[in-house]
């Protein structure tokens, strides 16, 4: 990762997983750093989420909370799930991080509109 930053000039962003603009990322001179399950012992991100949240999003708070992400220049957060829209909010809102958070909304078709019309574009 050091290597891409310094020898490229590319900004790394952490990115929690499932579906993300890789493709817009590159094209700003992102390298996108898949947060996936980190392999931590988990101790700090139990005071900031309820019991039964799955460990994807546990491990990568408990990344966050113990300062290992501190080489990136920022977050994104892709609205999948409840949970990583959650834990946007918490690292965002309450932990104070020094990386800007960004939130990926994706692109929805209109309520009511059924999707033969809009994939056969009339």
């Amino acid at each position: 990762m050091e290597e891409q930053k310094r020898s490229h000039g590319r900004r790394l962003f952490g990115v929690f997983p499932a579906q993300y603009p890789k493709e817009i990322l590159w094209a700003m001179n992102i390298l996108p750093v898949e947060i996936w399950d980190p392999p931590l012992e988990v101790s700090l991100a139990n005071g900031h989420l309820q019991a039964y949240i799955c460990p994807v999003v546990k491990r990568g708070l408990e990344l966050i909370l113990q300062g290992q992400g501190k080489d990136l220049d920022g977050y994104l957060f892709p609205h999948t799930c409840d949970s990583i829209q959650n834990l946007a909010s918490i690292v965002h809102d309450f932990l104070g991080v020094a990386q800007p958070c960004y939130f990926f909304y994706h692109p929805k078709a209109p309520y009511g509109i059924p999707l033969a019309i809009i994939t056969s574009g009339s």
